[in-house]
């Protein structure tokens, strides 16, 4: 790694801390608008999408998902799984019985590291019998 691209993710770091702060009033959800998530592939109840750069630092397995696409209502996810790629991050998550992800553009991503942030319907049936709460 070189110093440059050290001091780039040390930035980054500290501007996703500032943003936590900023967000912490919001129920628990961060925005992510400014990463330009994007629709990759659906396989119904998981769904791809597509993060530039490496953001698998930041995601993990378990965390929540809120988004609005284009036209759309506001649908929530479970990650699944999170693969680094060339130069995009992959996002699989799972939309359980009650949420599809379009290929559409994705306008107000958000993500969550709490158990239950704000209005994430809790309902085990929605999510696999419960796995992910």
């Amino acid at each position: 790694m070189t110093d440059s691209q050290a001091n780039y993710e040390a930035i980054e770091a500290l501007l996703e801390r500032i943003r936590r702060l900023e967000n912490a009033d919001m129920g628990g959800w961060i925005s992510a608008v400014e990463e330009r998530w994007a629709f990759l592939s659906a396989s119904d109840p998981a769904f791809v999408i597509l993060v530039p750069g490496d953001m698998s630092w930041k995601y993990s397995i378990g965390m929540k998902i809120r988004l609005k696409q284009a036209g759309g209502n506001v649908a929530y996810f479970v990650i699944t799984g999170i693969n680094f790629v060339s130069t995009n991050t992959e996002i699989t998550v799972d939309g359980g019985t009650d949420y599809d992800l379009a290929n559409s553009k994705i306008i107000e991503p958000f993500y969550s590291t709490a158990r239950a942030p704000y209005d994430f319907p809790l309902d085990p049936d929605v999510w696999s019998a419960g796995t992910y709460l």
